[in-house]
């Protein structure tokens, strides 16, 4: 989460194989990530912000500090941490 005008809250991911992701915040769907490929490598990422003025972002209607972070697939979890 970066404060400088704005909230913001990315997920950022390399080398999972392509395709959709769900992430979780405290257990609840916030937004999909998809690994596509990106200069021969495999990355995804997913953004988030309280004003939302770039391409891509979506409004950050949530608050991530000290939730569970999620990046899964069907029954599988890629990813998992807990954000400070």
């Amino acid at each position: 989460l970066e404060s400088d005008c704005d909230d913001d809250f990315r997920v950022e991911v390399e080398n999972l194989p392509l395709g959709d992701y769900g992430r979780r915040v405290g257990g609840v769907v916030q937004g999909t990530l998809t690994v596509a490929l990106v200069a021969g490598e495999a990355e995804g990422e997913v953004e988030f912000d309280n004003d939302p003025d770039q391409p891509g972002e979506l409004p950050l209607t949530f608050d991530p500090r000290g939730q569970l972070i999620e990046v899964v697939q069907g029954g599988t979890v890629y990813l998992e941490r807990l954000f400070p």
